[in-house]
């Protein structure tokens, strides 16, 4: 944990002392190790325990090859992005400029940022925002309202896959899809004129 030094005025105006910014640190799980998401890429750090390192990124990248590609894709002539200056560079976007960058080759005919497509391609997997996650849970909000909260997480989670898979898209039922609504809202009906029809038994 760590502490700020930062001190709070009371109300009198003197200080009542530093406030405690609690910090939260993560430590290695060794149940990571065989989860099938990590396992394969993810190892434990001899550094520390708050420290983790990508196996992939080890093996395939040499960090001071990545670091001299890096600069040398600095130099690369402004005519080959088919712009005509630095600051129309700048409007790319990335996976345009990185695929340009990335597809450069030597006069072997090897490609030139191999260490460096290996850093590229693991920074443009990270999530920008949380934009999509804040989607996701306003969508899940609407589904699992106050009315239906007791739906089971099968069905929700049916419901979710369904409203996403189906998003810009136009469904049009076919005549099986309307023949089996069509039975199952005569089975509800039937089933719900008999519960309320039933005789009452009496007693005598």
């Amino acid at each position: 944990m760590e502490e700020n030094d930062d001190k709070l005025p009371s109300s009198s105006g003197t200080d009542i002392g530093p406030s405690k910014a609690k910090t939260y640190v993560q430590k290695f799980k060794t149940s990571w190790l065989e989860n099938p998401d990590f396992k394969h890429w993810l190892k434990r750090s001899d550094k520390g325990e708050t420290k983790a390192y990508c196996k992939f990124f080890k093996e395939k990248c040499n960090i001071q090859e990545a670091d001299n590609e890096w600069r040398q894709q600095a130099l690369v002539e402004v005519n080959y992005f088919e712009v005509n200056s630095d600051e129309e560079i700048t409007k790319l976007s990335a996976e345009v400029y990185w695929k340009k960058v990335l597809n450069l080759k030597d006069h072997h005919g090897n490609y030139k940022y191999q260490n460096l497509e290996v850093v590229i391609s693991l920074l443009l997997a990270l999530p920008s925002s949380n934009t999509e996650v804040e989607r996701l849970f306003s969508v899940l909000k609407n589904v699992k309202s106050d009315k239906r909260n007791k739906l089971s997480n099968e069905t929700l989670n049916g419901l979710l896959h369904t409203k996403l898979g189906m998003t810009g898209s136009i469904l049009e039922p076919d005549s099986a899809m309307m023949n089996a609504v069509k039975k199952l809202k005569a089975s509800a009906s039937a089933s719900t004129s008999e519960s309320y029809c039933s005789p009452s038994t009496s007693h005598e």
